[in-house]
């Protein structure tokens, strides 16, 4: 669909700078987002209710270790770059809703969003997409309100037992394995996939989309098993 020119004008280039934290302490950080944490909801909140959507989070304060290995593995040990301490996430059924309720939190809090990524428009490469936007809070911490589609939603939660499995590969545990991080690609393309033919065709997930996910995140978790017993019996020999 058309995007607003609302939207569309205040969106950024996907390789736009991101903004940075004021502070690099990591307790700093978390003191300053649940000092927010109510003001991001109000936010997250004017976004779902324009769009007839729904927050779907019940912990918005990101736990202290998943916050420590972002940091570590995405930034570079760079704390201040990180902008999802505080984070809602928003689901609606339809883009026309989705921008309807980007476009009344544009108008009612002008100014406060420093960083709006359309991935609707252009989704990564495997398929994935999502609306996400970082605001520069009163106490000037950055948080992010991410919104989905109900499909693309569903699936990520299916594809993550393929993301976990690419999570192992890349960090070494396995030993290089060029070919394995290919097929978990071609796994995540293929459910995001399902999910997008879906969106385009303006329905919700059928119960075989669903089963097909599941069937391509099974496939990569059993390729995932079979390769650490072989590197365990590659260890043992050697």
């Amino acid at each position: 669909m058309r995007v607003p020119a609302k939207v569309a004008g205040a969106c950024h280039p996907l390789d736009a700078p991101a903004p940075r934290q004021r502070s690099s302490d990591l307790t700093t950080l978390y003191n300053e987002a649940r000092a927010v944490k109510d003001e991001l909801a109000a936010i997250a909140a004017v976004m779902v209710q324009a769009g007839n959507g729904r927050l779907v989070d019940e912990h918005c304060i990101k736990k202290i270790g998943a916050a420590k290995e972002k940091i570590a593995t995405k930034y570079n040990g760079e704390t201040n770059r990180i902008c999802d301490i505080v984070r809602f996430r928003g689901v609606h059924t339809s883009e026309s809703a989705l921008y309807a309720g980007v476009a009344a939190a544009l108008d009612r809090f002008p100014g406060v969003f420093v960083l709006v990524h359309d991935r609707l428009v252009t989704p990564k490469s495997n398929g994935y997409s999502d609306f996400s936007l970082i605001a520069r809070l009163s106490n000037g911490h950055l948080g992010e309100v991410q919104l989905h589609l109900e499909q693309m939603l569903a699936a990520a939660d299916i594809e993550h037992e393929v993301y976990k499995s690419a999570r192992l590969v890349q960090a070494g545990a396995l030993g290089a394995q060029p070919a394995l991080e290919a097929f978990f690609e071609g796994m995540s393309s293929a459910i995001y996939g399902i999910a997008q033919r879906a969106v385009r065709e303006q329905r919700p997930l059928s119960e075989d989309d669903k089963h097909s996910m599941r069937h391509l995140a099974a496939a990569a978790s059993l390729n995932v098993a079979a390769a650490v017993a072989e590197t365990s019996r590659t260890r043992v020999r050697a």
